[in-house]
Protein backbone atom coordinates (compact mmCIF):
# COMPACT_ATOMS: atom_id res chain seq x y z
CA UNK A 1 0.00 0.00 0.00
CA UNK A 2 3.15 2.70 1.06
CA UNK A 3 4.68 1.83 -2.82
CA UNK A 4 0.22 2.87 -4.33
CA UNK A 5 0.87 5.84 -2.36
CA UNK A 6 4.22 7.37 -3.29
CA UNK A 7 3.62 6.41 -6.87
CA UNK A 8 4.52 3.22 -7.05
CA UNK A 9 1.33 0.94 -7.92
CA UNK A 10 1.62 1.02 -11.91
CA UNK A 11 3.74 1.04 -14.55
CA UNK A 12 2.12 4.76 -15.72
CA UNK A 13 3.07 6.27 -12.87
CA UNK A 14 6.22 5.31 -12.30
CA UNK A 15 7.30 5.51 -15.86
CA UNK A 16 5.91 9.09 -15.57
CA UNK A 17 8.62 10.18 -13.38
CA UNK A 18 10.75 10.06 -16.20
CA UNK A 19 9.77 13.53 -17.19
CA UNK A 20 8.41 14.77 -14.06
CA UNK A 21 10.05 18.03 -12.78
CA UNK A 22 10.46 17.47 -9.75
CA UNK A 23 13.33 15.43 -8.05
CA UNK A 24 12.19 12.32 -7.87
CA UNK A 25 15.49 10.16 -7.26
CA UNK A 26 15.03 10.17 -3.37
CA UNK A 27 11.21 8.84 -3.77
CA UNK A 28 12.32 6.15 -6.37
CA UNK A 29 15.05 4.53 -4.17
CA UNK A 30 12.14 4.98 -1.30
CA UNK A 31 9.89 2.93 -3.47
CA UNK A 32 12.65 0.29 -4.69
CA UNK A 33 13.86 0.29 -0.75
CA UNK A 34 10.40 -1.19 -0.35
CA UNK A 35 10.33 -4.35 -1.77
CA UNK A 36 11.96 -7.73 -0.67
CA UNK A 37 15.34 -8.05 -0.58
CA UNK A 38 15.43 -11.08 -2.10
CA UNK A 39 12.09 -10.41 -4.82
CA UNK A 40 12.61 -13.60 -6.49
CA UNK A 41 11.86 -15.56 -3.14
CA UNK A 42 9.14 -13.07 -2.75
CA UNK A 43 6.19 -14.78 -4.92
CA UNK A 44 5.56 -11.69 -6.74
CA UNK A 45 2.44 -11.78 -8.52
CA UNK A 46 2.75 -10.32 -12.43
CA UNK A 47 1.86 -7.28 -11.54
CA UNK A 48 4.27 -6.69 -8.98
CA UNK A 49 6.97 -8.09 -10.99
CA UNK A 50 6.17 -5.05 -13.29
CA UNK A 51 6.00 -2.49 -11.11
CA UNK A 52 9.43 -3.79 -9.60
CA UNK A 53 10.95 -3.49 -12.75
CA UNK A 54 9.53 -0.40 -13.71
CA UNK A 55 10.69 1.39 -10.79
CA UNK A 56 14.53 -0.44 -11.04
CA UNK A 57 14.46 1.11 -14.96
CA UNK A 58 13.19 4.35 -14.30
CA UNK A 59 15.60 5.03 -11.21
CA UNK A 60 18.56 3.63 -13.35
CA UNK A 61 17.47 6.08 -15.59
CA UNK A 62 17.40 9.26 -13.54
CA UNK A 63 20.36 8.40 -11.38
CA UNK A 64 22.78 5.76 -12.88
CA UNK A 65 25.48 6.06 -10.34
CA UNK A 66 22.52 4.43 -7.74
CA UNK A 67 23.63 1.04 -6.18
CA UNK A 68 19.80 1.18 -5.31
CA UNK A 69 19.25 -0.48 -8.98
CA UNK A 70 19.39 -4.36 -9.54
CA UNK A 71 21.79 -5.84 -12.24
CA UNK A 72 19.94 -6.77 -15.64
CA UNK A 73 20.45 -10.42 -14.87
CA UNK A 74 18.53 -10.38 -11.73
CA UNK A 75 15.69 -8.70 -13.40
CA UNK A 76 15.68 -10.70 -16.09
CA UNK A 77 15.54 -13.73 -13.51
CA UNK A 78 12.41 -12.08 -12.48
CA UNK A 79 11.06 -12.42 -15.45
CA UNK A 80 10.46 -16.10 -15.77
CA UNK A 81 8.47 -15.69 -13.56
CA UNK A 82 5.91 -14.19 -16.20
CA UNK A 83 3.26 -17.02 -17.30
CA UNK A 84 5.19 -19.38 -19.68
CA UNK A 85 1.69 -18.74 -21.97
CA UNK A 86 2.52 -15.38 -23.23
CA UNK A 87 -1.30 -15.41 -23.71
CA UNK A 88 -1.19 -14.71 -20.36
CA UNK A 89 1.04 -12.24 -19.98
CA UNK A 90 0.01 -8.69 -19.42
CA UNK A 91 1.14 -5.59 -22.36
CA UNK A 92 3.55 -4.50 -20.06
CA UNK A 93 4.89 -7.43 -19.01
CA UNK A 94 5.33 -8.25 -22.62
CA UNK A 95 6.87 -4.90 -22.80
CA UNK A 96 9.61 -5.38 -20.67
CA UNK A 97 10.84 -8.92 -22.14
CA UNK A 98 11.43 -6.87 -25.28
CA UNK A 99 13.74 -5.02 -23.75
CA UNK A 100 15.64 -7.23 -20.81
CA UNK A 101 16.37 -9.66 -23.64
CA UNK A 102 17.26 -7.36 -25.99
CA UNK A 103 21.04 -9.53 -26.54
CA UNK A 104 24.18 -8.10 -25.47
CA UNK A 105 27.40 -7.41 -28.19
CA UNK A 106 29.44 -9.66 -25.60
CA UNK A 107 27.01 -12.36 -26.05
CA UNK A 108 27.86 -15.72 -27.49
CA UNK A 109 26.00 -16.70 -30.76
CA UNK A 110 23.85 -19.02 -28.43
CA UNK A 111 23.28 -16.48 -26.11
CA UNK A 112 21.94 -14.26 -28.92
CA UNK A 113 19.68 -16.29 -30.14
CA UNK A 114 18.17 -17.81 -27.33
CA UNK A 115 17.58 -13.65 -25.91
CA UNK A 116 16.16 -12.83 -29.98
CA UNK A 117 14.02 -16.43 -29.22
CA UNK A 118 12.32 -14.71 -25.83
CA UNK A 119 11.88 -11.38 -27.69
CA UNK A 120 10.76 -12.44 -31.14
CA UNK A 121 7.89 -14.57 -28.91
CA UNK A 122 6.73 -11.36 -27.17
CA UNK A 123 6.61 -9.19 -30.37
CA UNK A 124 4.07 -11.56 -31.70
CA UNK A 125 2.49 -11.25 -28.57
CA UNK A 126 2.24 -7.53 -28.09
CA UNK A 127 1.32 -7.23 -31.65
CA UNK A 128 -1.81 -9.47 -31.22
CA UNK A 129 -2.56 -7.48 -28.18
CA UNK A 130 -1.69 -4.17 -30.07
CA UNK A 131 -4.63 -4.77 -32.49
CA UNK A 132 -7.72 -6.13 -30.71
CA UNK A 133 -7.05 -3.02 -28.36
CA UNK A 134 -6.36 -0.71 -31.85
CA UNK A 135 -9.52 -2.21 -33.73
CA UNK A 136 -12.50 0.37 -33.46
CA UNK A 137 -10.13 3.05 -33.11
CA UNK A 138 -9.32 5.22 -36.10
CA UNK A 139 -6.09 5.04 -37.75
CA UNK A 140 -5.33 8.95 -37.01
CA UNK A 141 -5.29 8.00 -33.52
CA UNK A 142 -3.79 4.72 -33.28
CA UNK A 143 -0.47 6.65 -32.34
CA UNK A 144 2.65 4.77 -31.39
CA UNK A 145 4.62 6.19 -27.74
CA UNK A 146 8.47 5.43 -28.19
CA UNK A 147 9.24 5.20 -24.38
CA UNK A 148 13.02 3.94 -24.70
CA UNK A 149 15.61 3.99 -27.41
CA UNK A 150 18.33 0.96 -27.76
CA UNK A 151 21.52 2.78 -26.36
CA UNK A 152 25.39 2.51 -26.93
CA UNK A 153 25.68 1.62 -23.13
CA UNK A 154 25.34 -1.99 -21.50
CA UNK A 155 23.30 -3.56 -19.25
CA UNK A 156 20.47 -1.19 -18.25
CA UNK A 157 22.69 1.50 -19.23
CA UNK A 158 21.52 1.01 -22.94
CA UNK A 159 18.08 1.98 -22.62
CA UNK A 160 17.80 5.58 -23.24
CA UNK A 161 14.71 7.53 -22.54
CA UNK A 162 13.74 10.34 -25.15
CA UNK A 163 14.09 13.09 -21.88
CA UNK A 164 17.67 12.73 -22.58
CA UNK A 165 17.07 14.10 -25.93
CA UNK A 166 15.77 17.34 -24.81
CA UNK A 167 18.80 19.54 -23.77
CA UNK A 168 19.13 18.59 -27.95
CA UNK A 169 15.98 20.31 -29.17
CA UNK A 170 15.18 22.58 -25.86
CA UNK A 171 15.55 25.43 -27.96
CA UNK A 172 12.70 25.12 -29.93
CA UNK A 173 8.90 25.48 -29.94
CA UNK A 174 6.68 21.83 -29.41
CA UNK A 175 5.69 22.46 -33.10
CA UNK A 176 9.15 22.84 -34.14
CA UNK A 177 10.88 19.98 -31.86
CA UNK A 178 7.64 17.52 -34.01
CA UNK A 179 9.11 18.85 -37.27
CA UNK A 180 12.33 18.63 -36.61
CA UNK A 181 11.57 14.80 -35.18
CA UNK A 182 9.40 14.22 -38.12
CA UNK A 183 11.96 15.26 -40.97
CA UNK A 184 14.70 13.68 -39.22
CA UNK A 185 16.72 16.52 -39.02
CA UNK A 186 17.20 15.97 -35.03
CA UNK A 187 18.47 12.21 -35.66
CA UNK A 188 21.42 13.82 -37.45
CA UNK A 189 22.58 15.99 -34.15
CA UNK A 190 26.29 14.56 -33.47
CA UNK A 191 24.44 14.12 -29.24
CA UNK A 192 22.28 11.99 -30.34
CA UNK A 193 24.64 9.59 -32.29
CA UNK A 194 26.53 9.42 -29.12
CA UNK A 195 23.91 8.25 -26.99
CA UNK A 196 22.08 5.95 -29.30
CA UNK A 197 23.10 2.85 -31.08
CA UNK A 198 22.80 2.28 -34.67
CA UNK A 199 22.17 -1.53 -35.82
CA UNK A 200 21.90 -3.12 -39.30
CA UNK A 201 19.13 -4.55 -41.60
CA UNK A 202 17.91 -5.20 -44.90
CA UNK A 203 14.83 -3.95 -46.63
CA UNK A 204 12.96 -6.63 -48.20
CA UNK A 205 9.40 -5.87 -50.51
CA UNK A 206 9.02 -2.55 -48.31
CA UNK A 207 9.43 -4.35 -44.96
CA UNK A 208 12.46 -3.87 -42.54
CA UNK A 209 14.29 -6.63 -40.95
CA UNK A 210 16.75 -6.93 -38.12
CA UNK A 211 20.47 -8.25 -38.76
CA UNK A 212 20.90 -10.73 -36.12
CA UNK A 213 18.56 -13.18 -35.42
CA UNK A 214 19.00 -16.71 -37.31
CA UNK A 215 16.05 -19.26 -37.33
CA UNK A 216 13.69 -16.49 -37.81
CA UNK A 217 13.63 -13.35 -39.80
CA UNK A 218 12.80 -10.74 -37.55
CA UNK A 219 10.59 -7.73 -38.98
CA UNK A 220 10.78 -4.35 -37.40
CA UNK A 221 8.00 -2.01 -37.77
CA UNK A 222 9.28 1.68 -39.15
CA UNK A 223 8.67 4.32 -37.13
CA UNK A 224 7.68 6.40 -40.10
CA UNK A 225 6.31 4.26 -43.31
CA UNK A 226 7.76 6.95 -46.08
CA UNK A 227 11.48 6.49 -44.33
CA UNK A 228 11.23 2.87 -45.75
CA UNK A 229 13.71 2.86 -49.22
CA UNK A 230 11.29 1.41 -52.32
CA UNK A 231 14.23 -1.11 -53.64
CA UNK A 232 15.92 -3.68 -51.58
CA UNK A 233 18.39 -2.53 -49.37
CA UNK A 234 21.20 -3.27 -46.47
CA UNK A 235 20.44 -0.29 -43.82
CA UNK A 236 21.15 0.96 -40.67
CA UNK A 237 18.76 2.55 -37.61
CA UNK A 238 17.90 3.68 -34.57
CA UNK A 239 15.80 1.16 -32.17
CA UNK A 240 12.62 2.68 -30.37
CA UNK A 241 10.76 0.21 -28.21
CA UNK A 242 7.09 0.37 -27.91
CA UNK A 243 4.02 -1.55 -26.49
CA UNK A 244 3.15 -3.00 -30.42
CA UNK A 245 7.31 -3.91 -30.30
CA UNK A 246 10.46 -2.16 -31.39
CA UNK A 247 10.63 0.15 -34.30
CA UNK A 248 13.03 1.51 -36.46
CA UNK A 249 13.73 5.23 -36.47
CA UNK A 250 16.18 7.06 -38.68
CA UNK A 251 16.74 4.42 -41.75
CA UNK A 252 19.40 4.64 -44.03
CA UNK A 253 20.85 3.05 -46.87
CA UNK A 254 24.09 1.87 -46.38
CA UNK A 255 26.56 2.87 -49.13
Amino acid sequence: MIICHLGGGNITSVLSKLTDQREVVPLLETIVSLYPSNPKKAKFGQMDIINYITAHLTLNCLSPQTKSVAPLEDLQALCHQFPTDKRKCLPSALFWLTLLFWPEDHDTDVEKEKKYEIVQSAVEHLEKGYWIKMKDISQRKRRLYTHFFLGSGNGLDKFVHKKKFERVTKLFSVSEKRMKWFRGEAWKKPEIATMLKRVSGWTEDGVVYLEGPQKKKFNILPLHVPSVPHSNENITFYLGFTFRGPVACNILVQQ
